[in-house]
């Protein structure tokens, strides 16, 4: 129907007949549906069996039935130009199913008036019943607009509303494919935080610096470490160094960085002050320098932080990541980021909904 005035015409005839015959239509102009806890599929594309998250895909385009890196999903139905199953209807069915934990909505516009209000209600009863929603919602500008009407015909929002309409129902909107994978990752591997609480161990003074700048930006706050805390750490560094948040480690590494690790964090970690936990460490690659502060954290995060109710991120510095990162990719409660603001942009997506500031 977005093509022309008699591809509309086939399109009202064709509903007509399915509605005659008591049947659902998902489409046109879709990839129909995915379906890897029961190796189904409806499309034309092959399905490969593969492991995947409790995630659910509704989207206007069969771009997201690819998945990315960090975004595994377990079904995704594309509705295409959304004449009759929509948005609504796939929200309401993930609702229902108990394989679904958290629910992507890839939308750019509805396809047909009046289903504004039943977004936001099915929205709501998703939530409420205990599934995290994240909304890639397109056509954010008068260009995009026009762009969606070709592609899928639908009634594109304008994006004030639909921004307004997100917050109503504590929605997460990301606005890219990298942005999609840290909120959905953060949301499935991470606990929920009860403040929003940072303490930070750092390998360098300047990733402390941005982090000052990342916590604002996103409406977190720095802990006020207990004196418990300061003196395990003062005990392992230098006379010299002050304690403060973020926390310097590494002129206590010189010590024994495997102790200087695990003291810092199991501190971090009991502080009663603190609601998650950030590490910015250096990754090198081994050397004969034995006190080289590279060694002991795989070790002391996958020891500690499956044991405590909080969120630990990691952001690794350096080149040779891949060991550090695969050593930690199933470790509970622990989530590696690529920068600092990734990591305090997972932070504020995990923070009591009070406190969230949203971006």
């Amino acid at each position: 129907a977005e093509a022309d005035e008699e591809g509309k015409k086939l399109q009202d005839e064709f509903m007509k007949v399915a509605k005659e015959a008591g049947m659902r239509v998902v489409g046109p102009n879709t990839l129909g549906t995915h379906n890897f806890i029961d190796n189904f599929t409806s499309s034309f594309i092959p399905i490969k069996k593969r492991d995947y998250d409790p995630i659910g895909v509704v989207c206007q385009t069969g771009l997201f039935f690819a998945g990315f890196p960090r975004f595994k999903y377990a079904k995704a139905i594309d509705v295409g130009a959304a004449i009759d199953v929509d948005h609504v209807d796939v929200i309401r069915y993930y609702t229902e199913d108990p394989n679904i934990k958290q629910i992507f909505v890839h939308i750019e516009g509805f396809g047909r008036p009046g289903r504004g209000r039943d977004f936001i209600e099915a929205v709501r009863e998703a939530k409420r019943r205990g599934k995290d929603v994240i909304v890639f919602k397109v056509g954010e500008t008068e260009s995009g607009r026009r762009a969606v009407m070709s592609h899928t015909g639908t009634l594109a929002v304008e994006d004030k509303v639909f921004d307004g309409i997100l917050q109503q129902v504590e929605a997460f909107r990301v606005r890219d494919y990298s942005e999609l994978q840290l909120v959905s990752s953060a949301l499935l591997k991470l606990p929920r935080m009860k403040g929003r609480r940072i303490a930070m161990l750092t390998h360098h003074g300047a990733s402390g610096v941005m982090a000052r700048d990342a916590a604002e930006e996103f409406g977190l706050e720095w802990a006020e470490l207990s004196e418990k805390t300061i003196k395990a750490v003062k005990e392992l560094s230098p006379p010299w160094l002050p304690i403060g948040n973020p926390v310097d480690i590494w002129p206590g590494l010189m010590g024994g960085p495997m102790r200087m690790h695990k003291t810092a964090l199991k501190a971090v970690l009991e502080d009663e002050n603190v609601d998650g936990v950030l590490l910015s460490i250096h990754i090198a690659d081994y050397s004969g320098w034995p006190a080289v502060g590279c060694y002991g954290h795989v070790d002391a995060i996958a020891e500690l932080a499956p044991q405590y109710d909080k969120p630990v991120i990691v952001v690794p510095i350096g080149v040779e990541q891949e060991a550090t990162r695969k050593a930690l990719e199933n470790v509970k409660n622990v989530l590696v980021c690529d920068t600092i603001r990734d990591a305090f942009k997972a932070f504020s997506v995990i923070a009591p909904p009070e406190t969230r500031v949203l971006k």
